[in-house]
C-alpha cells in the first residue's frame, strides 16, 4: 500500500468526522466502551 492512498484515507476522516473516534461512533456506530476496551488491548 502507498503512503498517499492511507493518508488520502486520513484526510477524509477528518474532514468528514472531524477525528477517529468520531468515524468509528459516528460512521460505524462502534461505541465508545468498545473502542477504549480495544485500545486498552491493542495500545502499548
Amino acid at each position: 500500500m502507498q503512503e498517499s492512498y492511507l493518508q488520502a484515507g486520513f484526510d477524509q476522516v477528518q474532514k468528514s468526522y472531524g477525528t477517529m473516534v468520531n468515524y468509528l461512533t459516528q460512521g460505524f456506530g462502534v461505541s465508545q466502551s468498545t473502542i477504549d476496551m480495544l485500545h486498552d488491548r491493542l495500545v502499548v
